[in-house]
């Protein structure tokens, strides 16, 4: 990485110049994965090709894009097996899931045939729409009992812009 090799070179000279400790060296934060492939598949993500998810994008339009990422062609039932390779949404659940067993699970479970494209379309949507900071509204906020949002307190979804029904 020849931006932090140069970066901690500035700090050693500095350090020496100085006869100080008070920068310190710098270390890469690298992620497990490198470059996420664009919704469609076909190549990165990139905001020229309108092809990635953007932390402005709305929930309808976060909807939108995870609905029609690219999956298996030849996944047309859900009892058919599916192939994971390739398939955009097991890339973004891998990325950005924690819980790593549950992901093997519904890969093991979409291989065998009996899991949806639908399913595993939703799971990632609700994913990225909690790492966006929104919350799934509560089944209060759709019910006329007058209760409130948990999440911003108003009474209905609808007046709700960080939940999404």
């Amino acid at each position: 990485m020849p931006m932090i090799e140069q970066t901690n070179e500035i700090v050693r000279k500095f350090n020496r110049i100085y006869n100080t400790n008070c920068l310190k060296e710098v270390s890469a934060v690298l992620s497990n994965t490198p470059r996420l492939i664009g919704i469609d598949g076909k190549a990165k993500a990139s905001k020229s090709l309108n092809n990635a998810i953007f932390l402005s994008d709305s929930p309808e339009e976060i909807k939108r894009k995870v609905f029609s990422m690219y999956t298996d062609p030849n996944h047309l039932k859900i009892t058919d097996p599916g192939n994971i390779e390739g398939n955009v949404v097991f890339t973004y659940l891998d990325a950005f899931h924690n819980d790593k067993e549950e992901v093997e699970s519904l890969k093991n479970h979409y291989k065998k045939g009996g899991l949806g494209d639908i399913t595993i379309k939703t799971i990632l949507n609700n994913l990225v729409l909690h790492t966006q900071g929104y919350t799934l509204a509560t089944a209060c906020c759709r019910r006329t009992d007058r209760k409130r949002c948990s999440s911003c307190r108003r009474r209905e979804a609808s007046a709700c812009r960080r939940s999404v029904v």
